[in-house]
């Protein structure tokens, strides 16, 4: 079997990070190139897709039901998760949890058929942002010291021998989770900072862990706005690019043919993005403001092969019906036949669509 059937087969059987790919199927840099190049083979072949930086498969219809989620509570045998949009909550039983923490952004399926009907259940398909800072407890449990998370006191995690930081039984400690592994109990971690065993030490640790959250979080908004900024730029760049001409001198008639695919080849960028991107947004040109979806048209074959926009023959359709004469005015195949005189190869039907797209009555409703 090649290696791309094995990750097809893979992701068919788990959606996939690239990490989990690389894991399986990788190890060195070469090997890591092979799996990337397969994965794109895959991509490109429209076999498998990605959302959130998850691949499934195409075909599964499994990509649309993921849904964007957040730990907020975690147990034993459980955890919770939150939608991203904050509406209402998701039941994971614990081996489904994939060793996520609290505060993490997680991918969720839900599913079809939970063990108590009516309820909300799933399973975290990958972590996508791990939260590694925590509050706790350093605990000496069978022997070894321990650290015991204040979000999940149910569940101890192994604290490294050379990242104890000189904590002793009962220390309030604030920790760095420094290798993950598939359960919670499974991570190991490094002592950050010690505070002692006082009530006090305990609230200075709440609050040092509580502002550096909001500063992570207002960093990371921070960044946001960035990438928002430079994708808006190199679209608009793209589209520039492309429809050159137009920007030059204003004639609508030099728009290109440009769907959303040829921007996202342009740019690198997935087709949902762009999509996303030119959805309500506008340009200001010198010949006025315009939304970015202006500039996008579908295309239409000659006889010659060359292609032509179909902005430019709703142009030349009202072009002909501004200059009818008004006591006769033309029928759809009259206008055809001239349009197909003209060089514009479109049916009747293709005629009375772009008519009514462009808001013009039939015949008999235009003749005075």
């Amino acid at each position: 079997m090649s290696l791309r059937d094995k990750i097809e087969h893979a992701i068919q059987n788990q959606p996939c990070t690239v990490k989990d790919l690389k894991a399986r199927f990788g190890g060195d840099r070469g090997a890591d190139r092979k799996v990337m190049e397969a994965l794109d083979a895959l991509v490109h072949e429209a076999v498998v897709c990605q959302r959130s930086g998850v691949f499934f498969t195409v075909r599964s219809g499994r990509a649309e039901k993921a849904l964007l989620c957040k730990v907020v509570k975690l147990g034993k045998n459980f955890a919770f998760v939150m939608l991203e949009d904050e509406t209402s909550d998701i039941f994971i039983p614990g081996r489904f949890t994939r060793g996520a923490m609290p505060g993490d952004e997680v991918l969720v399926e839900k599913f079809e058929h939970p063990r108590v009907e009516g309820s909300d259940e799933g399973a975290i398909l990958a972590v996508l942002t791990e939260k590694n800072d925590l509050v706790g407890t350093a605990r000496r449990i069978e022997g070894r010291l321990k650290f015991v998370p204040d979000d999940c006191p149910a569940i101890s995690m192994q604290l490294m021998r050379d990242c104890e930081g000189g904590a002793k039984d009962g220390d309030k400690v604030a920790v760095e989770i420094l290798m993950r592994g598939s359960r919670q109990e499974d991570h190991r971690v490094g002592v950050a900072m010690r505070f002692g065993s006082s009530d006090e030490a305990k609230r200075c640790a709440k609050a040092l862990l509580y502002a550096k959250e909001k500063v992570e979080r207002a960093q990371g908004f921070i960044d946001a706005i960035k990438q928002r900024r430079h994708t808006l730029y190199v679209t608009m760049k793209a589209i520039i690019d492309i429809q050159k001409a137009y920007f030059q001198d204003g004639d609508e008639s030099d728009l290109k043919p440009m769907i959303l695919k040829d921007v996202a080849d342009k740019t690198g960028l997935d087709i949902s993005t762009i999509s996303r991107v030119s959805n309500m947004k506008y340009a200001q040109t010198r010949w006025g403001t315009f939304k970015l979806r202006h500039f996008f048209s579908d295309s239409v074959k000659t006889e010659s092969g060359e292609e032509m926009s179909t902005r430019k023959i709703k142009a030349a359709l009202k072009d002909i019906i501004d200059n009818e004469d008004k006591r006769r005015p033309l029928s759809d195949d009259a206008i055809k036949d001239k349009m197909n005189e003209s060089g514009y190869p479109v049916a009747r039907r293709t005629i009375a669509k772009y008519r009514e797209q462009l808001g013009i009555p039939v015949a008999r409703l235009r003749k005075k």
